[in-house]
């Protein structure tokens, strides 16, 4: 793996690690209990998306699909923590941050900021806030569970020199998923 995104994993690593947890986790690490485990695919919306000049790979980060490629498909789970009424999103990898937020009936809504965000590919100076969001309706009633939403990724305009990617930059995935 070349330094750029061993540095971005690091400090994405770094980022999880300063997150406040909740007093009970599922399983898999998520805090509170899992509402669903599902099979998500992300697919990159070209046309809501508006980084002009993404870096090589395109912008998408550990943190939110772990696999690496925007039209992967990768676990996730949803949680809720009935003391605190919040609702996690997680992917479980290594370097993954918790996503925290809403939840209103079937409609869901996770975030987190993780500031310093290194796009290497963009410049080593180029150090944005990247905040991630989750949004959609995870249908807890069908069989199996189902997700249907978006992921966004936006990043600040940077006070670090980003060469040729022009920030501030937002990329939207479309994500669908069922139940494991």
């Amino acid at each position: 793996m070349p330094p750029a995104p061993r540095l971005l994993l690091a400090l994405l690593a770094a980022a999880s690690l300063a997150l406040p947890a909740c007093e009970q986790e599922t399983s898999g690490g998520c805090p509170g209990k899992a509402l669903a485990t599902l099979a998500l695919h992300g697919v990159l919306d070209a046309a809501a998306s508006g980084c002009a000049v993404p870096p090589t790979g395109g912008w998408n980060v550990p943190a939110t699909l772990p696999d690496g490629t925007p039209d992967g498909t990768y676990q996730a789970v949803f949680s809720w923590d009935q003391g605190s009424q919040e609702l996690a999103y997680c992917t479980g990898g290594p370097h993954s941050a918790v996503l925290r937020g809403t939840r209103d009936g079937d409609l869901v809504h996770a975030s987190v900021t993780i500031p310093g965000a290194v796009l290497g590919q963009c410049s080593t100076a180029c150090t944005p806030l990247m905040t991630v969001t989750v949004d959609g309706v995870l249908d807890t009633g069908a069989v199996p569970v189902t997700f249907t939403g978006t992921l966004t990724e936006a990043f600040d305009d940077s006070p670090g020199s980003c060469g040729t990617c022009q920030l501030p930059c937002t990329s939207v995935y479309d994500l669908t998923g069922t139940g494991q």
